[in-house]
């Protein structure tokens, strides 16, 4: 149970201040004293650009979106980065092999230059490179790694026959054991191992290209 109680109004007499400021006998202080002060309460700022709306959920803002399409671009990048390497390298690799061929007639050429007894160990030098750079241009790899045991597994990879895998290797070993020797050859065995190589690379390029 409540009970209301009430008295007469109270006057209130307010009066000018020295300064020509009405207030409740307390100090006024003015909003340039504020300012210049720097403590106590300063007054409100409004900002210049107006509030943020932070209601709206951050999987529907536009940053959002473009975040979530950012790994597909990168991967769509990539993808076609990676694509255009690729069909460089091969088109480097099928420049190379074409010029194979091209590149063993000329080292069988200079080898043919060198066909003389006082020039022996150039001219089978000429012609075991020729062999070893030819087979190095068609599997895209260096010449300098190639022993006889990686020459014969790449060409039995490539379905080359035994027959001409032996005369490869027959003719590479004579070029070896040629330089080697204390004496030099003579016209007849450079000839006939000139000939051997003509013969050897007519027949990897048939069964290489098949």
């Amino acid at each position: 149970m409540y009970r209301t109680v009430s008295s007469a109004a109270i006057p209130i007499q307010v009066a000018r201040g020295a300064d020509g400021s009405v207030g409740t006998g307390g100090t006024s202080v003015a909003q340039s004293d504020v300012r210049q002060l720097r403590k106590d309460i300063h007054f409100i700022k409004q900002a210049p650009d107006g509030l943020e709306d932070r209601s709206r959920l951050f999987y529907r803002a536009p940053l959002f979106s473009v975040l979530l399409l950012l790994p597909v671009v990168g991967d769509l990048g990539l993808f076609v980065f990676t694509r255009r390497r690729e069909a460089r390298q091969a088109n480097a690799r099928q420049r190379r092999e074409r010029r194979a061929r091209s590149q063993a007639r000329r080292r069988l050429k200079e080898a043919r230059r060198r066909m003389s007894p006082s020039t022996s160990r150039a001219f089978y030098a000429e012609v075991a490179r020729a062999l070893t750079e030819y087979v190095a241009a068609k599997f895209d790899t260096s010449a300098a790694g190639l022993t006889h045991d990686r020459i014969e597994e790449l060409l039995s990879s490539r379905g080359a026959s035994d027959e001409v895998r032996r005369e490869f290797h027959r003719c590479l070993e004579a070029c070896d054991y040629a330089r080697c020797a204390p004496t030099s050859s003579g016209d007849e065995q450079m000839r006939r191992t000139l000939l051997a190589a003509e013969e050897i690379l007519v027949r990897l390029e048939r069964s290489l290209s098949s």
